[in-house]
């Protein structure tokens, strides 16, 4: 019985020394539990940092991500739009291309036009010196008048000059003064001339209505007796020429007297250079 007792108590002091290395063992089993659980606790919260960050940082590239997206889009529907405005851009360079080409011989052209305008200008110069010269006395007698503008060069004749009383036809002074006139006019090239008759405002004489009803027809007789002379003894193109009568609506002195009259009986030679 003792020693059943004995080692009853044997057993329950290992029991106890085996209860008391179970609870220290819980202690430390406990212990670890703790800074396990806030290790836990703490990688839970880096965890939740790193999350967020990458939340806003994966955010930010979704939104940049998009923008790259939308240029994209813009910059395709460019490239389109491009594309298909090749054609167009390409026809609009070959009609400008025409374009500076038609400028370029309109430039050559005008060019070309200001060069004869020059010579021709040169020779109007030209001739009106010579007349001034080979018309010295018909200029003292106040029969002739010569005048040069830049562009224009006038010769006026009164009609004593050229016709008789009432008559287109040229008398034979008339004949040799026009002749020097024509000889010099047919050195300007490109030249345009316009005879113009003029008379004074008196009314034809009944003895020669018959031929010439009016003023006008008298006018415009004399100048075409002009224009017809340079044609046959001057060699003067035709198609340069033009004749006209103006009556007396032209004045250039007063009707009132015979010497008004005398100047308005007259007429003009205007020679221009050809302009196309």
């Amino acid at each position: 019985m003792t020693k059943q007792l004995h080692t009853a108590r044997a057993r329950v002091n290992r029991l106890e020394q085996a209860a008391a290395s179970g609870t220290h063992q819980t202690e430390q089993l406990r212990a670890e539990l703790s800074e396990v659980n806030a290790q836990r606790e703490a990688l839970l919260t880096e965890l939740k940092r790193v999350q967020t960050g990458c939340d806003s940082h994966v955010a930010r590239l979704q939104k940049e991500l998009k923008t790259k997206d939308s240029v994209i889009t813009q910059l395709r529907t460019e490239l389109s739009d491009a594309t298909t405005r090749i054609p167009s851009l390409k026809e609009e360079v070959r009609e400008s291309e025409r374009e500076a080409k038609a400028l370029q011989e309109r430039l050559s052209e005008l060019q070309a036009q200001k060069a004869r305008l020059a010579n021709t200008l040169d020779q109007m110069k030209t001739a009106y010196d010579t007349m001034l010269s080979e018309l010295q006395k018909e200029l003292e007698n106040k029969e002739v008048t010569l005048t040069h503008l830049e562009n224009r060069l006038s010769v006026t004749f009164v009609d004593r000059v050229l016709f008789d009383f009432a008559k287109a036809d040229i008398t034979p002074r008339g004949k040799q003064v026009l002749g020097k006139v024509g000889k010099e006019i047919r050195n300007i090239s490109n030249q345009k001339i316009r005879a113009v008759g003029h008379t004074d405002d008196i009314p034809i004489h009944p003895g020669y209505r018959y031929k010439f009803p009016s003023n006008w027809e008298l006018s415009a007789a004399r100048a075409a007796a002009v224009v017809r002379l340079f044609q046959r003894d001057c060699g003067i193109n035709p198609e340069k020429m033009e004749a006209v009568g103006r009556s007396f609506h032209e004045p250039v002195a007063s009707n009132e007297t015979a010497e008004g009259r005398a100047l308005n009986r007259r007429v003009e030679i205007i020679i221009t250079p050809e302009l196309n």
